[in-house]
């Protein structure tokens, strides 16, 4: 039995599946960067609000934040993406940042210290109060 088209049938359905995840992560940006945020406000106010994670979790999960504050820290995760953290609440946890691979290069440039304001989905608070997808807001 030749599995040759069927081989071929499996590539070309994984790579239609693929193109059209590029295509909604691209529209997902899109929504993140022109969202109106539900709150603005900065890194040390979000993770305030957060000492009552129930609380926090009522006011702010599944919403869209515009935060700012100084970077604290830039590194990967497991899956070797960027995150960054933006200040929160000193030794207490941070504002942890998941950005859309487009982002890759303006994050890469950035250091502790410099001012950002981000604007992204919060998923709620692990250590760190979490924020996923985001964008950068110049």
């Amino acid at each position: 039995m030749n599995r040759r088209p069927l081989a071929l049938l499996a590539a070309f359905i994984l790579l239609a599946a693929l193109g059209g995840c590029g295509r909604a992560s691209d529209e997902l940006e899109k929504m993140t960067r022109e969202a109106r945020p539900a709150f603005t406000l900065s890194g040390e106010e979000l993770f305030r609000d957060y000492s009552d994670r129930d609380a926090g979790d009522k006011k702010y999960k599944e919403k869209i934040l515009q935060v700012s504050g100084p970077v604290v820290r830039i590194r990967s995760n497991v899956a070797n993406d960027r995150v960054l953290l933006l200040r929160g609440a000193e030794h207490a946890g941070d504002i942890q940042c998941h950005f859309f691979d487009s982002y890759s290069e303006q994050v890469s440039k950035l250091r502790p210290g410099d001012k950002l304001t981000v604007r992204g989905k919060c998923t709620g608070k692990i250590i760190n109060v979490i924020l996923d997808p985001c964008v950068i807001i110049p």
